[in-house]
């Protein structure tokens, strides 16, 4: 009796380990190596997949996992649920599960499920990062004698420039920045960022053009759209004399 007993559950185990040999090498190191950090065996099997993300705050997100090459398993539907939230479904989509996620104002955690595969991601709900400032340094052509450069705040997206003259862009961000770029539609090159700060290349007004400035801070976000600066270059004209007297008469 105990022989059978011992028997049927040996010859069940053997089965399952020539049927299925990492499944069950699997359970026995899970088992022989407590104290070790073994992942446990799933049919369904996914691509590398974040711990962590972070997300804007009020703004739907997507998701997309991955299968991976080695998964037995394809299932055709999977879900991905917020903390306490409905979970949302998305198709099987060569072998991928793309999800939109609804916005979100408060952190949590992203349950994924795929076939036996489950997951949790934590997500960290932010703020874009977006424009604070931005200022111009324009050093006018040689001829006019200028001592120093002329200083203005272009937050408004409009700058009339010179032509020839040679302007300087700084701008800040609400938020430390991990790279960024500027330039034209046609020539788009990274910028220096220090801090918060992003700092341009120069530019030489010849003609009107319109700049564009990206970033994307130290969690990962960009700002909502681009920012575009329409920098208008006008031709020299005579000079005009002011005269501002105290007296109306």
């Amino acid at each position: 009796f105990w022989a059978k007993v011992v028997a049927v559950p040996a010859v069940l185990t053997v089965v399952a380990l020539a049927i299925v040999p990492a499944a069950g090498f699997n359970a026995l190191a899970r088992w022989l190596l407590p104290w070790r950090d073994v992942d446990r065996f799933t049919f369904a099997q996914v691509g590398d997949l974040p711990d962590h993300m972070v997300v804007p705050h009020g703004e739907d997100f997507g998701l997309t996992v991955p299968l991976s090459d080695k998964t037995r398993w394809s299932p055709a539907s999977a879900s991905a649920g917020f903390s306490g939230q409905p979970g949302v479904k998305a198709g099987n989509q060569e072998q991928a599960y793309r999800f939109q996620i609804p916005a979100q104002t408060d952190n949590g955690s992203l349950n994924i499920r795929v076939g036996d595969m489950t997951k949790d991601v934590a997500v960290e709900v932010a703020n874009r990062p977006e424009l604070s400032s931005l200022s111009a340094s324009v050093t006018l052509p040689d001829y006019l004698k200028y001592s120093r450069p002329l200083k203005s705040d272009v937050r408004g997206g409009v700058i009339s420039v010179l032509k020839g003259a040679t302007a300087e862009f700084e701008a800040e961000v609400s938020r430390n920045l991990a790279e960024a770029s500027s330039g034209t539609a046609n020539a788009v090159v990274t910028a220096t960022v220090e801090a918060n700060r992003i700092h341009p290349a120069p530019v030489t007004v010849a003609e009107s053009e319109v700049m564009e400035f990206t970033w994307r801070d130290e969690l990962g976000l960009t700002a909502k759209d681009v920012f575009r600066l329409k920098i208008n270059a006008v031709d020299d004209g005579a000079p005009e004399i002011n005269f501002h007297q105290q007296d109306p008469q």
